[in-house]
């Protein structure tokens, strides 16, 4: 997608061996666009158009043809991408609540207050859905799947509070069934998706089955964490530092340290045998057995990685520039 101020927006399927477009799909006006989210052939995306109307689109994936649209209650919003689980969409707005639409056809299933902000998306299993806020207190607050109903909320003892208008934040659950966040609000200065925020925090596990918190990182982080092999991976400045903190209690694991003068931006991709991580310089693989260097390219940024195993790179360490790289892993 393209991120959009008061400009014309679109969605654009680009065929995964050449780059090519496949089919574009243009918004219209907008005054700001997210990124897409994908599931059983939909396209999902999230706008804001120029009267302070939010709504997310869904366009089929094979033609580009237009599905339906699913509203939610906003100002002007920036986005992260919806989450598709479960046959349901589900989308946090800027007005602070989580939204549970049908994948079928876009009806609205639930909506409900969860103190969010713009800049931040849920997290789903099968029973719940988990979402972040720091309107009145700072909290998770975790929701039955099918109706909605608020079965929980954890207050987080540690947060700051509210910085600005936006999260900058998605809750990650783990392996052991705890659910992962930044601790407090995010904010850039920016109208724009594609932003990185100001701030680094501290990362909190929550301990959904016994509604406490589990425990708080050490240090603050500022790239979004990853979590694979019984570790949360996140990346930190001031000293750099790249660390895979145990799952159990956040204690630092291992420790990875760019090179001398160089910064670390936007977010990490694990997979089975390397950590993906971006400086302002370049995005490291790192050999998630000798916690060494494995390869580096020059082009920082945001990171994803396809089923095809296809490093996606949308370059830009502060905010998008507008390019998307792809790089073949094998």
């Amino acid at each position: 997608t393209k991120d959009v101020y008061y400009g014309q927006g679109a969605v654009y399927a680009l065929n995964e061996s050449d780059g090519s477009t496949a089919w574009t799909y243009a918004l219209g006006q907008m005054s700001s666009e997210g990124p897409a989210a994908y599931a059983n052939g939909a396209v999902i995306v999230p706008s804001t158009d120029p009267v302070e109307q939010c709504v997310a689109w869904s366009i089929d994936a094979a033609t580009g043809l237009y599905k339906y649209q699913m509203p939610t209650a906003c100002q002007w919003s920036a986005y992260l991408a919806p989450v598709v689980s479960g046959g349901s969409v589900l989308q946090t707005s800027q007005a602070g609540f989580v939204y549970s639409f049908s994948e079928a056809d876009g009806t609205l299933q639930w909506s409900m207050p969860a103190g969010a902000y713009d800049q931040a998306t849920p997290a789903a299993d099968a029973h719940y859905v988990y979402q972040y806020g720091i309107a009145a207190t700072s909290a998770l607050s975790v929701f039955d799947r099918a109706s909605g109903a608020l079965v929980t909320a954890i207050t987080d003892p540690f947060s700051p509070g509210n910085s600005g208008y936006s999260l900058f934040s998605a809750p990650m659950l783990t392996a052991s069934g705890n659910a992962v966040s930044f601790s407090g609000g995010g904010f850039s200065g920016r109208a724009a998706s594609s932003s990185e925020q100001y701030e680094s925090r501290v990362l909190v596990s929550f301990d959904i089955a016994h509604s406490t918190y589990a425990w708080r990182s050490a240090n603050a982080y500022i790239t979004h964490p990853a979590t694979a092999n019984g570790a949360v991976y996140a990346a930190r400045n001031a000293p750099a530092s790249l660390d895979a903190l145990s799952e159990t209690d956040g204690h630092v694991l291992w420790s990875w340290t760019p090179p001398a003068g160089e910064n670390f931006h936007r977010n990490v991709v694990v997979c089975k045998n390397l950590v993906f991580v971006s400086t302002d310089v370049n995005v490291y693989a790192i050999d998630l057995a000798t916690h060494q260097q494995v390869w580096q390219i020059p082009q920082p940024g945001m990171l994803a990685i396809s089923a095809n195993r296809v490093l996606y790179i949308v370059t830009g360490t502060t905010l998008s520039d507008g390019r998307l790289i792809a790089v073949k892993l094998q």
